[in-house]
């Protein structure tokens, strides 16, 4: 038996054709087949017949049925642009946890790429305050109200929900995906954070830099890691709070800039995920006068290609994130688990790198654009 949850009209109609495309999908039904008859889907449904009507001229505009009077409904098409058309909840804390400077425009692309797939994407801000690095579903406005009426399909935390209510999605058979610069047993795409770590510190004591100090928004995963592999690296460094990691945001990067000029044991080079904050950092440097005639750290960022252009110094090394790819490759991740004949599977975990671009002076803007 088919169960359709029961909302308003509008909802209904859009939760039966997305039944109407399972059907076809599951069945493997090829151009000119034929559905079942409206009175054996008004038996099995348990809806009015002008809902099943509704939704089968709405497929019918779409070309995806064909409609015979006194014949009955059939295939019209069976491209693969076929789709589910689930409706796919995105979790964003653009101002809480800020991976990435381009973090809007990754969540528009991945909203386009699920558009083009035949997915209904939906954006949940969350509420939680600037200090709590993980949120409840409860900081969500109307995303609870969405999974206790079974009104969502599958959700992409673009945040970090607590485990305790990614177990809400998953025990309401919702399949849930993670975007997060730290490995993650859930399916969907992670940062190659570690790798990155690993392959900037190489770089940096092959330059004689020793004293490196990672700067980023508050992200304790990531801060733990980084010390961890400080260790790893050198082990004679003197591990302290101020010396190798710093939370910084654009309203205290004057502050962390002013400590480290009366700082005796100044950091000889900076390590940034987020390349909006080095900007920040460096122009808190020019602002109280350590230029590089005084003061010249190597910083390693990580960049979309465009900071390159806006931060002219010879001394920063890039490596590109292309945010396009990485979404195209999320999608086809969700589309792959929310493809009915493919719905037992649990996904992947995708890793992806950063790619090291050079140093300024040897990148033109054809090359970066390129």
């Amino acid at each position: 038996m088919i169960r359709v949850f029961r909302h308003d009209q509008g909802r209904k109609t859009e939760n039966l054709k997305r039944l109407l495309l399972q059907y076809i999908q599951n069945h493997e039904l090829k151009t000119g087949d034929r559905l079942p008859s409206q009175a054996v889907l008004r038996e099995q449904l348990g809806l009015s017949g002008t809902t099943i009507n509704r939704a089968i001229k709405a497929l019918e505009e779409e070309q995806i049925l064909s409609v015979r009077d006194k014949v009955g409904t059939f295939v019209a098409s069976e491209s693969p642009k076929i789709q589910p058309g689930c409706v796919v909840g995105l979790l964003s804390i653009p101002e809480l946890f800020r991976i990435l400077p381009q973090y809007p425009v990754m969540a528009m692309a991945l909203q386009n790429k699920l558009f083009s797939r035949g997915c209904q994407p939906i954006v949940f801000p969350t509420t939680a305050d600037r200090d709590n690095v993980q949120s409840r579903l409860r900081n969500y406005p109307k995303l609870e109200t969405a999974v206790n009426r079974c009104g969502i399909d599958a959700v992409v935390d673009f945040s970090s929900i607590t485990e305790t209510d990614c177990r809400c999605f998953l025990e309401r058979g919702i399949p849930y995906f993670r975007l997060s610069a730290v490995h993650s047993a859930h399916p969907g795409i992670y940062l190659d954070t570690e790798k990155f770590f690993r392959d900037t510190l190489d770089e940096l004591c092959g330059a004689g830099r020793h004293r490196p100090m990672l700067i980023t928004t508050a992200n304790p995963p990531l801060e733990k890691m980084w010390r961890q592999i400080l260790r790893e690296k050198l082990p004679d460094y003197r591990d302290t709070a101020k010396s190798v990691f710093a939370a910084v945001e654009s309203r205290n990067a004057i502050q962390l800039a002013l400590r480290i000029q009366k700082s005796s044991d100044r950091p000889d080079s900076f390590v940034f995920l987020d390349d909006s904050l080095g900007l920040y950092f460096l122009t808190a440097l020019d602002r109280i006068g350590l230029t590089q005639a005084k003061y010249d750290p190597l910083i390693l960022s990580t960049t979309t290609a465009e900071l390159p252009l806006l931060m002219p110094r010879d001394n920063i090394i890039y490596y590109e994130i292309n945010l396009n790819e990485m979404m195209e490759q999320m999608a086809d991740i969700v589309g792959e688990v929310m493809d009915f004949r493919s719905r037992r599977k649990t996904g992947r975990v995708l890793s992806y790198p950063f790619r090291r671009i050079g140093l300024r002076p040897l990148l033109s803007s054809t090359e970066l654009k390129s």
